[in-house]
């Protein structure tokens, strides 16, 4: 079988990278966001991308990152988003987590199971990480309201 030919246009990827249907984030060495699918955006605070390259953890709204920035507090050296980044960017390999975060949501804190994904490369000499994020949490309980059907 032949392959399909894939368009040339120019938003090609960017259209590919939309149709995920997990968020998935392009984070530097710093946790700071340089790219960021539909999905990501939707499960984000849109305010957060005010600001120039937020970090992972002020765009999920870590309650850890709230008064702090995101990598800057004791707890964060145990993150597993923070960890899997390094290790993608240091071993230049994938790494798989999963995490219980604390999420800020409509004015509540909210336990959140996450399984977090992380692949390196390369914007030129720019070592870059894709960061996705899927809530276990809700995965789970699509799950189990399937099952009761």
């Amino acid at each position: 079988m032949a392959p399909v030919a894939v368009a040339a246009e120019p938003d090609f990827h960017e259209t590919v990278f939309d149709a995920i249907p997990s968020p998935v984030f392009i984070v530097d060495r710093e946790l700071c966001i340089v790219d960021f699918n539909a999905a990501a955006a939707a499960l984000c605070d849109p305010s957060v991308f005010d600001a120039l390259h937020p970090r992972a953890g002020d765009a999920l709204q870590c309650v850890v990152a709230e008064y702090h920035a995101c990598g800057q507090r004791a707890a964060c050296v145990n993150c597993a988003i923070r960890n899997s980044v390094i290790d993608a960017l240091q071993g230049d390999r994938v790494s798989r987590r999963s995490m219980r975060a604390h999420l800020r949501r409509n004015g509540s804190t909210v336990e959140t199971d996450l399984l977090i994904t992380t692949a390196p490369f390369r914007d030129g000499d720019t070592p870059l990480a894709l960061l996705i994020v899927e809530n276990l949490t809700e995965l789970l309980g699509l799950r189990a309201g399937n099952s009761r059907a």
